[in-house]
């Protein structure tokens, strides 16, 4: 930060980097990896393996699609860059207008002689789309939000759902959430992966 006010708070200075090209630094957010819920623990013990945002289980890419706070405004999504990533990390697309989330349709390659060789086309999502029925706004003192949801499905069986229908979604800090889950809901590594990830 370049804020004059800013380096009294800093303590002792070593080193002063600016960049003003941009070469260094972005405004633009890139989701790291995801935990997901249903995966199998990587060792007896331990938590399942980080994986790329764009990996994400059905479940956990429809919290992330889904459990925000954006707005249209003037035909482009306004709100928390960090929202926006996750929307746009999971693979997903937001309408405001509708308040629909839904995963974005693959396009088979094209059988054009000159296009180079594209890799497979990803596995199609098994949720159709999730409608915003009802938002609970982050609240500080609560460390949470909240959607109550509409999910329709393209197949019968999602890990994590109990088939189409309505939902409540729910995300938040780990310290939050945990007393609100049910006895024995956590997963074994829910204390322990979030600790070591937040280090």
């Amino acid at each position: 930060c370049t804020e004059p006010f800013r380096v009294p708070l800093a303590g002792k200075l070593t080193h002063c980097l600016f960049d003003k090209t941009g070469t260094l630094t972005t405004d633009t957010l890139i989701p790291v990896g995801i935990v997901n819920g249903d995966g199998i623990p990587a060792s007896a013990g331990g938590y399942p393996e980080r994986v790329a945002v764009s990996d994400a289980s059905p479940a956990s890419a429809m919290v992330l699609a889904a459990c925000h706070s954006l707005v249209g405004l003037d035909g482009k999504l306004v709100g928390d860059p960090i929202e926006e990533a996750a929307v746009q990390g999971v693979g997903w697309t937001y309408n405001a207008e509708a308040e629909t989330a839904s995963p974005k349709v693959i396009e088979a390659p094209t059988e054009d002689t000159d296009t180079p060789a594209l890799p497979p086309p990803q596995e199609e999502s098994p949720i159709k789309d999730v409608h915003i029925l009802q938002r609970f706004h982050f609240a500080s003192h609560l460390q949470r939000m909240a959607v109550v949801v509409q999910v329709n499905l393209r197949t019968a069986n999602v890990a994590g759902l109990d088939g189409p229908g309505r939902y409540c979604l729910v995300k938040g800090s780990p310290e939050a959430l945990r007393p609100l889950l049910a006895e024995g809901a956590a997963p074994s590594w829910f204390e322990q992966a979030h600790l070591e990830l937040a280090e």
